[in-house]
């Protein structure tokens, strides 16, 4: 038997070790505090920059729209080709104008899209090793439950053998 035990609790030992192990593992895979801070900063900076390209193209588009209906209106009232062209050539650059600021929010709103992405990722990886670090920590304490258990067991029939009749601490009867 205790050949048994001591190979069971050796199987609990390298058990224990292992979790230990792993729980290390995970500890070092945890992102710190800090890094966590620098995202949601830079998580904010984005939000922030998306509303301004938001708000500048708004303001680009609203002004395209006005030098339109001034170029319709002014083309015909003038008359003269001199002024119909210049009204052209500042549409166009408008347009140009607003086409490049609708590629930088295009691209804005991908980069917004993959941070978004990444902190995501972020989140779901910190909510998985939290997981398998409250797993490490359980299967540890079900390893100490059961070396607890076994240890109790094992004196159990030590008392046992103790408090049997026959043994040597039985009372001895009074002279009568």
């Amino acid at each position: 038997k205790e050949h048994a035990w001591d190979s069971q609790r050796k199987e609990l030992e390298e058990k224990i070790e292992h979790w230990r192990k792993l729980h290390a593992a995970v500890e070092s895979k945890v992102p710190d505090a800090q890094e966590l801070a620098k995202l949601k900063e830079s998580e904010a900076a984005w939000k922030s920059q998306r509303a301004a390209q938001d708000a500048t193209v708004a303001k680009l588009q609203a002004d395209l729209r006005a030098r339109t209906q001034e170029a319709k209106a002014a083309v015909p009232a003038l008359g003269a080709k001199a002024e119909a062209e210049d009204m052209r050539r500042k549409l166009e650059e408008a347009t140009k104008t607003t086409d490049q600021m609708k590629k930088e929010l295009d691209e804005v709103r991908k980069e917004c899209k993959k941070a978004e992405s990444l902190r995501l990722l972020y989140l779901r990886k910190v909510e998985q090793v939290q997981k398998e670090n409250d797993d490490l920590k359980r299967g540890q304490k079900e390893a100490e439950d059961a070396s607890r258990t076994r240890d109790e067991a094992s004196a159990a029939p030590k008392r046992v053998r103790e408090e049997a009749p026959g043994s040597a601490k039985r009372p001895r009867a009074a002279p009568a």
